[in-house]
């Protein structure tokens, strides 16, 4: 909500200009040639353009690696308009009224691999939908933009030619916790004790990594699939839900009670049940967002425990003073994390860490927080792989780079080279 009131605050009086706006766009330039000569025909001949094919994209001859993108509204003389979502990246998220017509726009030059989502808000109609936009996804609520050289996708979609594995809901006591957490496991295909012993991937948020058909990362699909074309050996991975969000921000805040319940009961129960977990090499911690921060800090406290942290868009600013109170920014130092692998030294872990160019806003600091951790790692001789991907701070990135994350970290040739 604060986001709405703050875009809403930000564009208030941004409506009827009396100074023509800067073209970009080729297509909007055309246009604004056209109505003085034609307006009625030339607007509702770009009106009949644009409908199932925005936001535009044309080329941006002064640098290939970048393309113009338009975000394009219908709207009155009345309205302001603008965009929520991480592209753009400034303050003011203002489309602009072109001369006296119901066109609004707003040009970005961005990277042509870029995948995001975003919503068109309007003061006289809220925030909605892209209505010119055809791709929308349900999982974020959001429109999409896939520009040509985004990356591919595919470990994502259901193949039926696949063999598929099994996911079951179970519960599990935890003595440590002082509570009974709900954890879904998934077996592979061909799954047996006699066929072990097999990798362990636990990640968290389960109720967005696959618990449910509609969870906006498959994690089943996706490991059917890599197990398939043998870019990891089989894995059977346990994603654990979220009692409720105030647990949630309890226990993956670096919280040391839940990474020993992970240590110390989730994986030697996996082990005796499933025999998956009992080599750290084989066993990865992932998570994303407040995830990642806790994927890093039980890999830290466990490296006997976890070889592996594949984290998507940590949120490295954590430091434990952060509960101090409203001033807390300014008497504790962010990334504790990295302060103490600074401090310990090389730790016997590999880190996969990947974070979106595009996550601006609130989390505008995670990208330098997340260089900030690998440039640590790499210092104190800690195995990091790192990769940011042109995306945002959600599932349309974390499903890819999951995928990308256990191919470097469990994939088939690194243990075929250690035998």
């Amino acid at each position: 909500m604060f986001l709405v009131w703050f875009l809403f605050s930000s564009l208030h009086g941004v409506n009827a200009q009396t100074s023509k706006p800067e073209i970009l766009s080729p297509r909007l330039a055309a246009l604004q040639q056209g109505i003085t000569k034609d307006r009625s025909g030339a607007l509702s001949l770009f009106w009949e353009e644009v409908a199932g094919h925005a936001p535009l994209i044309e080329p941006y001859p002064a640098d290939n690696r970048l393309v113009l993108l338009t975000y394009i509204w219908r709207g009155s003389q009345s309205s302001s308009v603008g965009v929520m979502g991480d592209v753009p990246i400034d303050s003011s998220y203002g489309l602009q009224r072109l001369e006296d017509t119901d066109v609004w726009f707003r040009t970005e030059r961005i990277p042509k691999d870029a995948r995001f989502g975003y919503l068109l808000c309007d003061n006289l109609k809220g925030c909605a939908k892209d209505p010119l936009n055809p791709k929308w996804w349900n999982a974020i609520g959001r429109s999409v933009v896939e520009l040509p050289d985004a990356p591919s996708e595919p470990w994502i979609t259901v193949n039926s030619a696949v063999p598929q594995g099994r996911l079951t809901m179970q519960k599990l006591d935890s003595k440590i916790l002082g509570e009974e957490r709900p954890i879904a496991v998934y077996t592979p295909s061909g799954f047996a004790k006699g066929n072990g012993p097999y990798n362990l991937l636990i990640v968290f948020d389960g109720q967005g990594y696959g618990i449910d058909k509609n969870s906006p990362i498959p994690t089943p699909t996706i490991l059917d699939n890599l197990i398939s074309h043998v870019e990891i050996s089989p894995t059977v991975a346990i994603l654990v839900s979220n009692i409720d969000q105030q647990h949630r921000n309890r226990d993956l805040a670096c919280y040391t009670p839940f990474s020993d319940f992970l240590a110390k009961e989730l994986v030697p129960w996996a082990a005796s049940s499933y025999q998956a977990g009992a080599e750290p090499s084989r066993t990865v911690v992932a998570g994303s967002s407040l995830g990642g921060l806790a994927a890093g800090c039980a890999g830290f406290r466990h490296p006997e425990v976890f070889g592996n942290v594949l984290s998507q868009s940590g949120t490295y600013a954590y430091s434990p003073d952060s509960a101090v109170g409203e001033n807390s920014y300014f008497l504790s130092e962010s990334n504790w994390l990295a302060q103490e692998i600074s401090l310990r030294g090389r730790v016997p872990l590999r880190f996969y860490l990947s974070i979106g160019r595009l996550e601006g806003g609130a989390a505008s600091s995670g990208l330098l927080e997340n260089r900030r951790l690998r440039d640590v790692l790499t210092a104190s001789g800690v195995q990091v792989t790192y990769h940011e991907y042109t995306g945002s701070h959600d599932a349309l990135t974390w499903r890819d780079s999951i995928a990308d994350g256990l191919i470097v970290l469990l994939g088939s040739q690194r243990f075929e080279n250690l035998r």
